[in-house]
């Protein structure tokens, strides 16, 4: 992850800042990549937002 900002809370909750790719594991894998594309394996709701945000719960 180059300059950017990756916040991993409980609950696999993945926040991608910025055009960078995030990835968050533990109980679920959150996967950001660019044009706010979001990924979520395993049983977890994926929610994109502007500026390439990801919400993974």
């Amino acid at each position: 992850m180059k300059k950017a900002e990756c916040f991993c809370m409980k609950k696999a909750e993945c926040f991608c800042m910025k055009k960078a790719e995030c990835f968050c594991m533990k109980k679920a894998e959150c996967f950001c990549m660019k044009k706010a594309k979001c990924f979520c394996m395993k049983k977890a709701e994926c929610f994109c937002m502007k500026k390439a945000e990801c919400f993974c719960m």
